[in-house]
This record gives structure tokens, sequence and C-alpha cells, in this order.
């Protein structure tokens, strides 16, 4: 019954960061990450990402359409035979200027939040990884409510023949917060994917890669799925180009993107195209330390 009222709006914006921080290279994929490999980036979407037990950071950050602006950054580890992530994500909706009845003006704060992510990852067996994390949000709203959520995530990945692999994940599952007097459901989801790697059938494309990947996610509080999904192609190992999009209820949006990976050093870029916000960009770098990190792999 609170659907559409601001009291609801405002419930659903204090654990809104909770599904802000992203994969870059999965955000130009629309968003699909559970059945994709070789990214230190994806443990902020999928833990078992984190499981390839390789030394890496990864910083990027995130302009809407209105400003409004996330920053994140990402270590990964090896740790007692498996892969610890440890990431820190922040966002700030900026301010908006109140005039009072009696023209007295004042700033107010929109939103302001700090989010912690720890996860580990491991290998159970032959071509498998799964994996687990837990998340702590502090959310700010209008310089006065604040809001403190816990949330877990836990997922797996498995290798199929023929350069398949297939993933499954639940993002954001948690008790419900406080918000005032009202307990709030926590935005869960469980999601399933595909994906697909290997040679474009091209003459003089051997050493290229062609990948491709589709996702359903399924909120547990709205109860409607959406589809994401995506292709990339990688040249040489050195430039990737992406293409994907999303659909929903609400509508369909388009995204793009690319990758350029230069020695231990990767850059992502992504965009998405429609949408309630329009044209959100994404940028990452990623410093692999003691080898080069993959691009494209799915």
């Amino acid at each position: 019954e609170r659907e559409g009222t601001i009291e609801a709006l405002s419930q659903e914006a204090a654990v809104s960061a909770l599904t802000l921080p992203q994969a870059t290279r999965a955000e130009a994929l629309g968003g699909a990450a559970v059945a994709l490999d070789d990214d230190p980036g994806l443990a902020w979407l999928t833990p078992a990402a984190s499981s390839a037990g390789e030394s890496s950071v990864t910083l990027g950050g995130r302009r809407g359409w209105f400003g409004e602006v996330t920053g994140q950054g990402l270590l990964g580890m090896p740790v007692a035979g498996g892969a610890l992530a440890a990431g820190l994500a922040w966002y700030d909706a900026g301010s908006a200027a109140l005039t009072a009845a009696d023209g007295t003006e004042r700033t107010m704060v929109l939103q302001q939040d700090l989010l912690v992510l720890v996860a580990y990852g491991w290998a159970p067996g032959e071509g498998m990884r799964a994996g687990g994390g837990v998340k702590v949000l502090r959310s700010s709203l209008g310089g006065g409510t604040a809001v403190t959520a816990v949330a877990a995530d836990g997922g797996f990945r498995i290798a199929l023949p023929a350069g398949f692999a297939a993933g499954a994940l639940v993002r954001n599952a948690g008790p419900a917060y406080r918000y005032g007097d009202d307990a709030v459901r926590l935005p869960t989801e469980l999601r399933t994917g595909i994906g697909w790697n290997g040679a474009p059938p091209l003459e003089g494309a051997a050493a290229d890669r062609v990948g491709a990947v589709v996702e359903v996610a399924y909120p547990l509080v709205t109860r409607t799925s959406a589809v994401e999904g995506g292709v990339e192609y990688r040249w040489r190992g050195l430039l990737a180009v992406r293409v994907g999009g999303s659909a929903d209820r609400d509508g369909t949006s388009m995204t793009a993107g690319f990758g350029l990976a230069l020695g231990p050093l990767r850059a992502d870029y992504a965009a998405r195209f429609g949408g309630p916000t329009g044209l959100p960009q994404a940028i990452s770098l990623t410093f692999a330390l003691g080898r080069r990190p993959g691009s494209v792999a799915a």
C-alpha cells in the first residue's frame, strides 16, 4: 500500500547503494555477471569470481545523468587456498537548495552512502568456483535519516564442455532493515546465467576470442523478472569491444563499452543508453600484481 508514495521511495533509496557497485565489463554486457570469468572486479557482483586467486587492485567510478557519483575500490589477494576480496564504495547524490516560506535558503545533502564488502571464493572442484560475501551499508538521507543494513551474497560458477559456463547467485540476502518505525526488506534477488567463450570462425582470427552471456534476475521484493546479456569480441588479447542490453517490466536499455589491456594494466569503459537515468557511464582501472589481467574470457 506504500508503493508510489514518497516514504516508499525513500525506503528504497536508503539501500540503493547495495546495487550500485558494478564491474564495468559486466555493465557493458547488460549487467550479466554470474557466468563471467577472469575479471577481478566481478567480486562486487558475484563472490565466486574472487576464487581466481590472483592479487589485483581495481578502482572504478560511475556518473549518472543528474550528476550523482559512485566511486569504488577493490583489493583481491590469495588467502588459504582461495582468494579474499575487500572493497569500499561510496555514493553521493549531491545537494539541493531549499527555500522556506520566509525566503530563507538552506542547502540539503540528498543522499550519501558508504558500503564495505568482504568476499571469499574458492575452487571446490575441477572447473568449479564458489564464493560468499558480506556487505555493510551506512546510508544518510537528507542529512538526517540514517540507515544501516547488512546483506550477504553467495554463488557458484561451473565450466561446461565446448567453452560454455553456467552460474547462479543469491544477492543482497539478509534481515529487514529499520527505516523509522518500519521494517523494510532488502532488495534480495536470485540470478542465474550461462556464457560461452571461444575462437571466432574467421580466417586469421585464431588469436581472437568472442564471448556471449545471458542472465535472468528475479527480485524477491517486486517479483518481476529481468533479462540481461551481451556479446564481446577481444582482438589479440589487447582490445575488447562489448555490446549488450537488459529488459524488464519498466522497459529496455542498451549498453556498450570497451576494454584495453596494456601489460598489467587494464582500462574498461561502459555506458547504458535508455532507462530512467539515461546514459550512466562507468570506468575502471585494474592492475594485476604478478600477471596481466584477462579481459574478456566468458
